[in-house]
């Protein structure tokens, strides 16, 4: 029966760590996989999520079924997270899922479900794993001018001229804040311009939270899935735990629908449901059980945001300090961008071959393309760095 089957490679920051792993050199550097690492090149389990796990041990009671949609307190206080605690969330169908992955899959096999035709137009660039998990649900993928190369900055001009002539009925894929690949983000400005043209044309903007409190702050970071939930009827949005909570590998998200009236929302979340329970059926506990307790107790609310600051802090100190490492070994300032985008991710403008060249003769490992994972390097490493980059892009 398997006979024929072929050989599916792997790709993106998966193939990446492959390689990476099979690496036996001592003195290697992972800058590929997207997981937040301190300065000992560690991802830490944080202080505060130790804390609410040894409260789980000690309360909680069963670890029967929460159901098809998961933990609903969980998902409530997630939406107040990303929305706001004053938004209106009567219109909103929301559940838990395994991950931000699962929850862009079921956004997605929503909307196949009732416009099987509509094109999701995605940024160029965007997430090696955007495309693969859109087209899986049967939709077409477009991609919308976004990243100018040559200047490392946003090309909005081109963004808004191409979504201005998107098919009514489309939907269009935003990332909230930390743009992965880029680093680069729309200003709230440039939001209110995007949102404005999505209402106009009655297009359907799919946004994926992915690194809430990792760019700004927790608002700063939300203020387009804000804006849209108080301009637009409509919109689809996914926003997973697993960077701002460093809770990576347990796998926790949710995967919300805005609709047009709260009986919408209740025909919408069935068929969510629906999908559920044909992908996972019921999703695991325990991360959503840890966020759940954080987010309703002020103590270790406050915790948390203090542990989130220090991480996002750690982030713009790295930048700023591989920036004017950059600068000195090039001696360009070719790499300036660096400090001025947000988030793990930015595209290091790089050839093919000068990646392979960091890879093969220095053991640097970046994602094919020139991403890199900024949070992998540490206080020890960027100098090494900055002279391997400068001695591969001088020949």
């Amino acid at each position: 029966m398997f006979e024929e089957i072929e050989t599916t490679p792997l790709f993106g920051a998966n193939l990446v760590a492959a390689n990476f792993k099979a690496d036996p050199r001592v003195d290697k550097i992972d800058l590929g996989l997207g997981v937040y690492r301190n300065d000992a090149g560690v991802t830490p389990v944080l202080d505060v999520v130790k804390s609410a796990e040894m409260r789980l041990v000690q309360n909680q009671p069963t670890k029967s079924y929460q159901g098809l949609l998961g933990d609903v307190e969980y998902s409530r206080l997630m939406l107040g997270l990303v929305l706001g605690e004053a938004a209106d969330t009567s219109r909103i169908a929301v559940l838990q899922t395994p991950g931000g992955v699962a929850a862009l899959s079921i956004g997605f096999h929503l909307i196949h479900s009732v416009r099987p035709n509509a094109q999701v137009w995605v940024s160029d660039p965007t997430w090696a794993n955007h495309a693969p998990v859109i087209k899986h649900t049967g939709l077409t993928v477009r991609e919308y001018p976004y990243f100018d190369q040559e200047t490392a900055s946003l090309d909005f001009d081109g963004m808004m001229t191409c979504l201005s002539v998107v098919p009514a009925g489309d939907a269009v894929l935003l990332q909230a804040s930390c743009h992965n690949p880029t680093g680069v983000d729309l200003s709230p400005a440039q939001w209110d311009k995007v949102i404005g043209i999505c209402k106009t044309r009655g297009l359907l903007p799919v946004i994926d939270v992915a690194y809430q409190g990792f760019g700004q702050g927790l608002d700063e970071d939300a203020y387009g899935p804000r804006k849209a939930s108080e301009e637009l009827p409509e919109w689809v949005l996914t926003a997973t735990c697993s960077k701002n909570f460093s809770v990576y590998r347990d796998r926790v998200a949710i995967a919300a629908v805005q609709t047009r009236s709260p009986q919408n929302a209740e025909s919408t979340l069935s068929q969510m449901r629906r999908f559920a329970n044909v992908t996972y059926a019921m999703p695991a506990d325990h991360a959503a059980a840890v966020v759940k307790t954080i987010l309703s107790d002020d103590a270790l609310s406050a915790d948390w945001k203090a542990e989130l600051s220090a991480m996002r802090t750690r982030v713009h100190h790295v930048r700023r300090t591989l920036a004017h490492a950059l600068r000195r070994a090039t001696n360009s300032d070719r790499f300036d961008f660096l400090e001025r985008h947000t988030g793990m991710f930015s595209l290091l403008p790089l050839t093919e071959t000068q990646v392979e060249n960091l890879e093969h003769h220095h053991a640097i490992y970046l994602v094919k393309g020139g991403r890199m994972n900024i949070a992998g390097l540490n206080s020890t490493q960027i100098e090494r760095f900055a002279a391997a980059v400068a001695q591969v892009t001088a020949t």
